[in-house]
């Protein structure tokens, strides 16, 4: 965050490479676990980028995306607001 890498991170999300997106989604994930990071990662919609990569076919990048959601659900302000709007309901 000091050095500005987040919405760096949160931009490579949008990689098609696979490889990358494990790696960039353990990176925001760990970043996440910090609140003010995560403020960050929400404001640039890094959580809806994770959520959409859910849906990948490759299961190392829906796993790692998975493990990367979790810190941002515990550290949103509103996180039952925030599941609720990717789930539609």
């Amino acid at each position: 965050r000091k050095a500005g890498g987040i919405p760096s991170l949160v931009n490579l999300l949008t990689s098609t490479n696979q490889a990358l997106l494990v790696n960039v989604t353990n990176a925001v994930g760990a970043c996440a676990t910090e609140p003010d990071n995560m403020a960050i990662i929400d404001r640039l919609d890094g959580v809806r980028l994770l959520w959409s990569l859910l849906k990948s076919n490759n299961p190392n990048v829906q796993s790692s995306a998975a493990w990367a959601i979790c810190p941002c659900i515990e550290n949103a302000k509103d996180a039952g607001e925030m599941v609720r709007s990717f789930v539609g309901g």
